[in-house]
């Protein structure tokens, strides 16, 4: 016996097949506004960057590659100290980018990397490390990590 479709489940079906409607239209132009929006940004900053003069444009391109060295010295000293831990599991790590680093010489970034994990006898300590990256093309090398 066949039974019949309430009113009021028809309703709620024309609703949510009205609603996917609604959603697949909305994401059609999804990509273009996107794509329009990146486009204006990139019109936007290089606007930006023409109005600067050339001593402010250097300025900004040196602050750049410097925190690129720096992003890139962290992550090699990060790398190198978890596999030196007796448990790198237990460590807790802040931000690398609250680690101090400086520029040594040309190509040498000096990081003191601080943070958390457990020591060969099981207990949480903190340590400090003073760790010498050299920056080379494509990446970096971790000359030297020692605690302080």
């Amino acid at each position: 016996m066949a039974e019949k479709t309430s009113l009021m489940t028809k309703a709620i079906g024309g609703f949510v097949v009205l609603m996917v409607g609604i959603a697949l239209f909305n994401m059609a132009g999804q990509p273009e506004r996107q794509a329009e929006r990146q486009a204006q940004a990139v019109q936007t900053e290089a606007q930006r960057r023409e109005a600067l003069t050339p001593e402010a444009r250097k300025a900004e391109d040196h602050a750049t590659a410097q925190a690129e060295r720096f992003a890139t010295a962290r992550g090699a000293c990060l790398i190198t100290l978890k596999k030196s831990l007796h448990d790198p599991d237990s460590a807790e790590i802040p931000s690398t980018q609250t680690w101090p680093a400086v520029d040594d010489t040309k190509g040498i970034v000096l990081v003191q990397p601080t943070l958390r994990a457990k020591n060969g006898f099981g207990a949480m300590r903190v340590g400090v490390w003073a760790c010498k990256v050299q920056i080379v093309k494509g990446g970096a090398i971790v000359r030297k990590i020692v605690p302080m």
